[in-house]
């Protein structure tokens, strides 16, 4: 039974949520099980115990603010308590807050999730994936998942880096109407109801959806003709060399998604190899002829590397070949 609340009552529950969610029990986070894909998350606070197996609101905080704010971004106003997004579980703190929130393998059922991992896409290394079953419709709107090792990476950054409170309401009460008024009293950075235009944060996600995606996307038909700069990656080729090289042609086709048909084939080479250099700055050395890009590694036998001459000898002169053919049609046409 959920207890009605009048304006006063309200305001009262709010308040108690309010000091509660920001001076109340500091919950630390902890790994336990076996590495990997089996790893458990619990919360544990020395004034409080285990988090509750109740309904109730939680806060999520940085526990560095400094370091958080680096590894996040800018873009996202971070204030000076570390308060970084508030929300509510209809049925269990300790399974809705912590177990999907932060537990490895539940990035795609998880909204806070989705938005860390979109923001320390590159602080952290990740790399989305389609969603399993998750063909996107009007009741069901394009996710993404990581790929496994992006996952267990995630769990132990917001492991790592993150602390909670949580408040648990005296009697049954709509637990929608309390996180409302809390949201918009407090607007934290993370929340993207409530709490104003969040711009930066719903790009990231659409990025990260994006590169899913177009890991999945449909072939054309033989008749197809490119529009844009980005079209020119959509025919993926038959063999890449090494397997990372799958993640930068994914990553190339998004980024130049809405890119038009550059005007020379020279402009369209300086797009491109400036692009990779970009991408690559992260990638670490591995031999003469390859670099390990540690968010491209989604299993297999070459564990994310990029094979550069495959890109110089094979990759690139199959995108101005591309291009060519393009060019060639509009001047016949």
């Amino acid at each position: 039974m959920t207890y009605e609340l009048t304006p006063a009552r309200l305001e009262a529950t709010v308040q108690d949520a309010v000091r509660t969610l920001g001076r109340g029990p500091v919950f630390e986070l902890h790994l336990f099980g076996d590495v990997g894909p089996e790893w458990g998350v619990t919360g544990w606070s020395e004034e409080g115990g285990p988090v509750p197996d109740a309904p109730g609101l939680y806060a999520v905080y940085a526990k560095d603010v400094s370091r958080v704010r680096r590894e996040i971004g800018p873009e996202v106003p971070v204030g000076e308590a570390g308060l970084l997004y508030v929300g509510k579980a209809e049925r269990s703190l300790a399974a809705r807050d912590v177990r999907q929130h932060f537990g490895t393998g539940k990035t795609g059922r998880s909204t806070v999730r989705r938005t860390f991992a979109a923001l320390l896409e590159h602080s952290a290394l990740l790399w989305p994936v389609l969603r399993a079953g998750g063909k996107p419709s009007s009741k069901s709107p394009a996710t993404f998942d990581l790929s496994e090792r992006s996952e267990e990476a995630l769990t132990r950054w917001m492991v790592d880096h993150l602390v909670l409170r949580v408040w648990v309401p005296e009697v049954p009460v709509a637990l929608g109407d309390v996180e409302k008024h809390v949201i918009t009293a407090w607007r934290p950075p993370l929340n993207l109801t409530h709490a104003g235009p969040r711009p930066h944060i719903k790009a990231a996600r659409a990025w990260m959806v994006a590169l899913a995606a177009a890991q999945d996307e449909e072939q054309p038909q033989a008749d197809w003709e490119p529009a844009t700069l980005g079209d020119l990656f959509r025919v993926r080729p038959e063999q890449y060399g090494l397997r990372g090289s799958v993640g930068l042609w994914t990553e190339l086709r998004v980024r130049f998604a809405s890119e038009p048909m550059p005007a020379s084939r020279a402009e369209l080479q300086g797009l491109v190899e400036s692009a990779i250099e970009e991408i690559l700055a992260e990638a670490m050395p591995y031999d003469r002829e390859s670099v390990h890009m540690v968010r491209y590694n989604v299993g297999g036998m070459s564990q994310g590397l990029v094979h550069l001459p495959w890109w110089r000898e094979t990759a690139v002169p199959m995108i101005l070949g591309r291009w060519q053919k393009w060019a060639d049609a509009r001047r016949a046409g």
